[in-house]
């Protein structure tokens, strides 16, 4: 998987703790319980956010009877938000041993911690013992494991159950990039710009690991569109955010946000919505 310092150069992976800020403001404190609705605005790092989970769930027919490995969990919002609205469990998978903390830490003030389980692991070599998931999903996770992806993808698949499902949310190549558009890759979306598989690519990954490929949607438009809106409403709350947090780190998520969105608009850079089985 991509080196731990790698994925730190991305700056939405920074300063993880901000999210304790986020709940000081809005009145919770010391290491009190939490409502998890006030969780979502700040705990789903990917660009739809909860409306994309709500998709998965109605796609994947999702569960309380189900047994979910969330790969490349983040904060852990995706296993919390599935958890809560269907009883299904969940076991969250970071590499990140920052965000894996703030994680498990959400989880069990958000009351989870029954439905949603934390683990610290690189997926390539992740070892689980007598486990086996009804359902796999990762969701802009495949993006910074450069060269291991193909691993990646095989252990995720050793993990679903024969008929089992997967679902899945990625960047996808789609066209040349310039050296421009790889230093912007590379430093800013902690990946590796000669890796970024196109959609046929991942096709030909998932069936070679033993999956049937069922859908593939296109995401790009619906991408730009979120990109460019996740601007606009963050240099709306520019002041508020400051107050919460400090010039810095609203600088940083700033720079973050508009090298993203450039490559969605220079239309290099796409969004894919896989979803699959896994062989009987």
């Amino acid at each position: 998987m991509a080196d731990f310092n790698d994925i730190k150069a991305m700056k939405m992976y920074q300063h993880v703790d901000r999210v304790y800020n986020e709940l000081n403001a809005m009145g919770y404190k010391d290491d009190g319980p939490v409502k998890i609705e006030d969780l979502w605005t700040f705990d789903q790092w990917h660009l739809l956010g909860t409306p994309a989970l709500d998709i998965l769930i109605k796609k994947l027919k999702l569960n309380s009877t189900h047994d979910v490995l969330d790969a490349g969990s983040g904060l852990g919002g995706s296993s919390r938000y599935l958890a809560h609205k269907t009883g299904c469990r969940a076991l969250a998978v970071e590499m990140q041993p920052d965000v894996h903390a703030v994680a498990e830490t959400l989880t069990r003030r958000s009351g989870l911690a029954d439905h949603v389980e934390h683990a610290m692991g690189d997926m390539a070599e992740l070892k689980l013992v007598n486990r086996q998931f009804d359902v796999a999903i990762a969701i802009m996770m495949l993006v910074h494991v450069g060269l291991n992806r193909k691993k990646v993808i095989e252990n995720i698949c050793k993990y679903v159950k024969p008929g089992g499902t997967f679902y899945v949310e990625e960047w996808v190549k789609t066209k040349d990039f310039t050296d421009h558009q790889k230093t912007i890759i590379k430093a800013d979306g902690a990946a590796d710009p000669d890796s970024v598989p196109t959609s046929e690519e991942y096709k030909q990954m998932f069936e070679s690991a033993g999956l049937v490929v069922l859908e593939m949607e296109n995401m790009t438009e619906a991408w730009t569109v979120a990109a460019r809106e996740r601007i606009r409403l963050f240099e709306r709350s520019r002041e508020k955010f400051v107050a919460i947090h400090n010039e810095e780190t609203y600088e940083a998520l700033g720079h973050f946000y508009k090298r993203m969105n450039a490559l969605y608009v220079d239309r290099c850079i796409g969004g894919l919505r896989i979803i699959g089985r896994k062989k009987d």
